[in-house]
């Protein structure tokens, strides 16, 4: 399968799977250890047998399914070389690692799953295991409550997880021996050429402040007011949240952001119903005129709400080493 040797341990979980009726399959397991080779395997698999299989992509660094920042849901074909199927549903996480993201890790995989339409869905996750990890990984099994848990694991890795949860039904299996290690330079190119491919079709829109809902920022959340120290300036329930081109102040109850702030953060974009349609690059935040100029192939007719992102990509993919700066 695609160059990675199928060990007889996995052909054993596989029909432990298919004759238990495992509905629901997390696969868990740290970095580079096969989890989306076991996913494809497993899924060609239950296919093979004439199952409908829906795939729940929750590794937000190195995705198989839609692009990075975005847990998603998709319905690979039998026929297909890889799981790289278009996205049926997406949900907005906002960045590649789940550090300090725990909320939306666990709120979009449980969406997602309870989208999904099939005999059985296979949850990939990503490799963080260890600390936070071990915490995150818990919090996804309380909550999505797998039939099976196909634990790959090198060296008794994960005894931290498994030993927890040990009611589950767990099948652990060894990596595959051509399970390859990649860099982290390695990780970061992956993700460029599909926020590359992602964009490709991508054009700028400008739409109306005015008729646009923000999540996952106070902005535009409150009452304009006028202060000269700002650029603008407005009061919310938890404050006053500004916008400045001078120096930093320290103001109780402030939030401060910097000019330009906005300029190449990336957003998710959603409809009424608060339904990711897809991402975008703000491209420019006019105060003056209420405007907002995004980069992004999604039609802007049907945008309606706009999620802030945690990273900053050039309308060409590349990711820029900027943090969204905050007081």
């Amino acid at each position: 399968m695609d160059s990675v040797d199928i060990p007889l341990s996995w052909e054993k979980a596989a029909d432990k799977i298919a004759s238990r009726s495992c509905r629901r399959i997390l696969v868990i397991g740290a970095t580079d250890r096969g989890k989306s080779s076991f996913c494809k395997f497993i899924s060609r698999r239950l296919m093979s047998a004439g199952h409908k299989v829906a795939v729940v992509d929750g590794d937000i660094g190195q995705k198989d399914i839609g692009p990075p920042a975005t847990i998603t849901l998709g319905y690979p074909l039998a026929a297909a070389d890889t799981l790289r199927v278009k996205p049926a549903a997406l949900y907005f996480v906002g960045t590649v690692s789940p550090v300090g993201h725990f909320m939306p890790m666990i709120v979009g995989t449980k969406r997602l799953i309870e989208e999904a339409r099939s005999d059985f869905v296979v949850i990939n996750t990503t490799g963080f295991i260890h600390g936070g990890g071990r915490d995150l990984k818990g919090y996804l099994i309380e909550l999505v409550q797998p039939a099976a848990i196909v634990a790959i694991e090198k060296g008794g890795e994960l005894q931290t997880i498994l030993k927890a949860y040990r009611g589950y039904s767990i099948i652990r299996i060894p990596p595959s021996v051509k399970a390859a290690a990649k860099s982290p330079v390695q990780r970061k190119r992956n993700r460029e050429l599909a926020w590359q491919a992602y964009f490709a079709g991508a054009r700028e829109s400008e739409l109306d402040v005015s008729r646009l809902t923000f999540q996952r920022t106070p902005l535009f959340s409150g009452q304009r007011v006028h202060d000269d120290r700002f650029l603008y300036a407005e009061r919310t329930s938890e404050g006053l949240i500004a916008v400045t081109a001078g120096a930093p102040l320290s103001e109780r109850g402030l939030t401060l952001l910097h000019a330009g702030f906005e300029q190449n953060l990336m957003c998710g974009l959603a409809d009424r119903r608060n339904q990711v349609l897809g991402l975008g690059i703000i491209r420019k935040l006019d105060f003056a005129s209420a405007k907002i100029s995004l980069w992004t192939p999604v039609l802007a007719a049907k945008i309606h709400v706009i999620q802030f992102g945690n990273i900053y990509l050039s309308p060409d993919g590349h990711e820029l080493n900027h943090k969204l700066a905050r007081r």
